[in-house]
């Protein structure tokens, strides 16, 4: 079984992603991926990139709807993270 994958966005974003039947991130177009995380993860990246913020959710991604691999990468710290990959492939919801 492959462990599922989380993201972290605000509830606008995720209002926008149902409304239109699929979720892309703003910086989708300009990155061609979006930054996932593992569960053990998650709370580390919300508080490193979103600390204060209360307009979040967690969505969590369901791998066999993807149109795209996901990718496990490490960070310049030595990290592990995932991404799904490659522009035009945005997440269905």
């Amino acid at each position: 079984m492959t462990a599922p994958l989380f993201h972290i966005t605000s509830k606008a974003e995720a209002q926008k992603a149902i409304e239109r039947g699929e979720y892309e991130p703003q910086l989708f177009s300009v990155e061609g991926f979006i930054h996932c995380s593992y569960a053990h993860q998650v709370t580390r990246v919300a508080n490193l990139r979103f600390n204060g913020r209360r307009d979040l959710v967690l969505l969590q991604i369901d791998r066999s709807k993807l149109p795209c691999e996901v990718i496990d990468e490490t960070s310049r710290a030595g990290r592990s993270y995932s991404r799904t990959s490659t522009a035009g492939c945005p997440c269905p919801r």
